[in-house]
């Protein structure tokens, strides 16, 4: 006879969700409002950020964390790619915030998705980067984003554009928000 394991394999995938879905029920059940399931990575694509994002856990900063640091080389095409595929958060003036790098300007229609993708509980905005290939700028801006110069993390954001305006890129800060009225650029 064995204990905590079945022979079935998909049991056996499934029993670590099930002993969490009953750890979070019995917890609310007994008044517990708060659960820390540790730190992970700031990456919204790591996995286990990933996991938790499926739980519908929360962000939240902690004084005590460690802090993370991305050094970047060399700003070329593989870092760009690298970036747009790896949206992080970053702690701007005491507010969470996500840094996402697209490789388009988005338009009105887009922005709904934007936030909707990484505008997580606990985040304030998404500062998203738009860099793409001149050659492929669209040829009317989106009308609603405004400049946005206001947060401190922009200096960095607006160096690597600089780095990438050489290139034959064409680069933007947006702080996308889910009120239309504050979409800054």
């Amino acid at each position: 006879m064995s204990f905590g394991k079945c022979k079935s394999k998909e049991a056996n995938d499934l029993s670590g969700q099930a002993a969490l879905f009953f750890l979070i029920k019995w917890a609310k059940g007994n008044g517990i409002e708060y659960l820390d399931y540790g730190l992970c990575s700031p990456f919204l694509k790591d996995g286990l950020f990933a996991y938790k994002k499926e739980w519908g856990m929360s962000i939240c900063s902690r004084p005590e964390c460690f802090a993370s640091a991305l050094k970047l080389f060399s700003v070329d095409e593989a870092c760009l790619s690298f970036l747009q595929g790896n949206p992080f958060v970053v702690l701007d003036g005491g507010k969470l915030k996500v840094v996402a790098f697209l490789g388009y300007k988005p338009i009105a229609q887009e922005i709904q998705q934007i936030l909707s993708d990484y505008l997580l509980s606990g985040l304030e905005s998404v500062l998203a980067v738009t860099c793409f290939k001149k050659s492929a700028a669209p040829e009317s801006p989106t009308a609603n984003l405004v400049a946005c110069r206001d947060t401190r993390i922009f200096n960095c954001l607006s160096d690597f554009c600089i780095l990438m305006s050489p290139r034959g890129f064409s680069t933007e800060v947006f702080e996308l928000t889910k009120s239309p009225a504050k979409c800054r650029m």
